[in-house]
């Protein structure tokens, strides 16, 4: 019995350990960064059209998998935790995105705030 209380155990820390890395930025409202209700159309798509939305990244026809110019892709990454998973891996990391560079903290505190608000379309 006590043999088995331990392979439960191992068992259950194995499967826990599998889950993705867990990376947080602190989110502080930056001084030149309102804190409005946030919504794609006017605040989100711009902000992937400057970081995201080339040909080699997110636009219609690149080479990335998804395309951000379309809200039901970028709301179905959110729903995912993809797009909140990605812009809190350091930098270094190959998951990062935008690719080898950072968001400004406007743009984060920006898209952080409008995942929590709901990730409103319009």
């Amino acid at each position: 019995m006590h043999r088995l209380k331990h392979i439960i155990v191992l068992f259950f820390l194995f499967f826990l350990s599998c889950e993705k890395e867990k990376y947080y930025q602190q989110i502080n409202r930056p001084l030149n960064c309102d804190s409005t209700f946030y919504t794609f159309d006017k605040n989100i798509r711009p902000i992937l059209n400057s970081n995201c939305n080339f040909s080699d990244c997110h636009a219609s026809g690149g080479k990335a998998s998804y395309n951000y110019t379309l809200y039901a892709v970028v709301a179905a990454s959110v729903r995912a935790g993809t797009i909140d998973y990605r812009i809190d891996l350091p930098i270094e990391h190959p998951l990062h995105m935008p690719k080898n560079t950072r968001l400004s903290s406007c743009d984060y505190f920006i898209i952080k705030t409008w995942i929590k608000q709901g990730f409103a379309e319009n």
